[in-house]
């Protein structure tokens, strides 16, 4: 790994460890399941997030009769995703201001037979350091 630059290190010196652990643990929290409504929940979550550091953003139903007629691989596959996200429609690309484009998933699988799991899959924990979700760790 290289070193960070001046810019770099500068900018770290702003970031706020235990406010990001915060944010990352309500993120996983959200029991995002595909095609349940906290898919649409937890986007809604990082929009409000976005919108609080004063960045636009868009934020739209999906055409889910279009998506699923399309035949292209993927485009149909999941008809049950309701929202989006992102810059669409704010003229950054041709007004020449910056962008920057997030890109992800935020579903996950079900999961599965909760007496398998130690805890609960959604309630994020702290061990050695890191924040677990979704995970096993005894």
């Amino acid at each position: 790994m290289r070193d960070l630059d001046e810019l770099e290190l500068r900018a770290l010196a702003y970031v706020d460890q235990r406010e990001l652990v915060r944010d990352l643990a309500d993120l996983v929290a959200v029991p995002s399941v595909s095609g349940r409504d906290a898919e649409s929940d937890i986007l809604h979550h990082v929009a409000k997030q976005l919108r609080s550091l004063d960045l636009e953003l868009d934020l739209w139903r999906l055409d889910l009769a279009a998506l699923t007629a399309d035949p292209r691989p993927g485009l149909g596959s999941s008809p049950d995703r309701g929202v989006g996200t992102g810059g669409h429609g704010h003229g950054h690309v041709e007004s020449g201001l910056p962008a920057l484009v997030l890109q992800g998933h935020v579903d996950v699988v079900p999961p599965g037979d909760l007496t398998l799991w130690s805890g609960d899959p959604f309630t994020p924990r702290l061990h050695g350091g890191r924040l677990h979700g979704r995970g096993r760790w005894t």
